[in-house]
């Protein structure tokens, strides 16, 4: 009886290890994103939809409603205006499935297990960037694939880029020779995670026993930020900084042993930024992208195509609001350049009215338990991520959500841990 209890023990533990590490994967990864065929993610969506529905830990009906919400407007979708996007439905149900099945199947493990992954992955992107930067030839050996990551540019003028290594780590030699990707697509990508491991550490500090554990992963955490130099990045740690300082509930030395490294690091940025000027990690990664001759311009650099799909976004759901599908999405932006925005280009795709349920399925939790500055700190960061990049449901961004909630059947309120 023992033994089968202790069997039972270790299968939960080595499935969640294998959800945890699917966690990091979906969908920004290089390997989900730009390698494996569709078949195989329509295999790991019916694996996550089977794990989730005979669970009784992981099934809740807050996923479920998604599951519901996200089936009905596709096939709507479809019957209205055709080319409504399947494909991009099952990344979207995919990353939702993954981050509730990885988080509920043992809330209580998660963030040690979690800070066990994360620091095994970091500690490799890092020995991998260091290996980058001294000897980039070393990506060019045979047992790093090359594969397509992105094509730029208006039509004609089509510019491919490549990358190579999809497993432990992802080398682009044009778009990112001095940036870390981690197993990433690109850098942005990358900081979603690290932002979501350092949000574990910091405000979930009690959930991970292990103080030398805790310290190390945010020593790794913050040193794979560095190394990804992303602003996006940069400003969601900022914004959890600030929330993490300010808030009277976290009174620690691991508190007084962040704000030290935090104004350490914001030393040595401003020493460099004082050396070198332009140069500086400082100019390059934040400064010199929205400042322009003294003036905020937030058009700089890839803030042009950026922005640029910000306003297409909003004057096509404006004059479509039922929305245009996603072939004809594709047609609309196609020879613009234009990138990112995906909780917009969500509303172009699908209609604002499922825009609207998807806002109201995020935030409706925090409204339910009065739950305000997390309310906050979660607009804020998904704003500042979504705004940015080109999928919606990151498990790194709505596992803010799920971390916080308990679905107890027995109360008739989402119930919120310790946060």
């Amino acid at each position: 009886m023992l033994k089968e209890k202790l069997s039972s023990i270790k299968v939960s533990e080595l499935l969640q290890y294998l959800l945890i590490i699917m966690f990091l994967y979906i969908p920004g990864s290089s390997l989900y994103a730009k390698v494996i065929p569709s078949i195989v993610k329509i295999v790991i969506f019916i694996f996550l939809l089977a794990v989730t529905l005979l669970n009784k830990g992981i099934r809740n009906n807050y996923t479920l409603a998604i599951l519901f919400i996200l089936t009905i407007i596709t096939f709507f979708g479809r019957l209205m205006v055709g080319g409504i996007g399947v494909k991009g439905t099952i990344d979207f149900l995919n990353g939702i499935l993954i981050c509730n099945a990885a988080i509920n199947i043992n809330k209580k493990m998660f963030c040690t297990r979690l800070a066990k992954c994360a620091k095994f992955f970091f500690g490799i992107s890092l020995l991998f960037f260091i290996i980058q930067l001294i000897f980039p030839s070393f990506f060019q050996m045979s047992i790093f694939h090359e594969y397509l990551t992105a094509k730029w540019g208006v039509a004609g003028y089509e510019k491919y880029e490549y990358s190579r290594g999809f497993i432990l780590y992802t080398y682009n030699a044009n778009l990112h020779p001095y940036r870390n990707c981690g197993i990433y697509t690109e850098p942005g990508v990358y900081q979603i995670m690290i932002n979501f491991i350092l949000y574990i550490v910091l405000f979930k500090s009690d959930y991970i026993g292990d103080k030398s554990l805790r310290n190390q992963t945010l020593i790794v955490a913050l040193l794979c930020l560095l190394s990804c130099q992303s602003t996006t990045g940069f400003i969601s740690f900022l914004i959890l900084a600030i929330f993490y300082i300010f808030n009277r509930k976290y009174k620690s030395m691991q508190k007084n042993i962040f704000v030290f490294i935090l104004l350490l690091i914001l030393l040595i940025a401003v020493f460099d930024f004082a050396i070198r000027g332009e140069n500086s990690l400082i100019y390059e990664n934040f400064i010199g992208k929205v400042f322009s001759n003294g003036q905020l311009d937030l058009t700089i650099d890839t803030g042009y195509y950026r922005i640029g799909m910000i306003e297409l976004c909003v004057d096509s759901m404006i004059k479509n609001p039922f929305g245009i599908g996603y072939n004809n999405f594709t047609a609309l932006i196609k020879g613009t350049g234009y990138v990112a925005a995906s909780i917009l280009s969500f509303g172009v795709v699908y209609g604002v009215v499922a825009l609207i349920l998807v806002i109201i399925w995020l935030l409706y939790p925090y409204f339910l338990n009065r739950k305000y500055s997390l309310l906050l700190l979660f607009i804020f960061l998904f704003l500042n991520t979504t705004l940015a990049q080109t999928d919606l449901f990151y498990p790194g961004l709505i596992g803010i959500t799920y971390l916080n909630m308990n679905f107890s059947k027995r109360r008739k309120k989402y119930d919120y841990i310790n946060c």
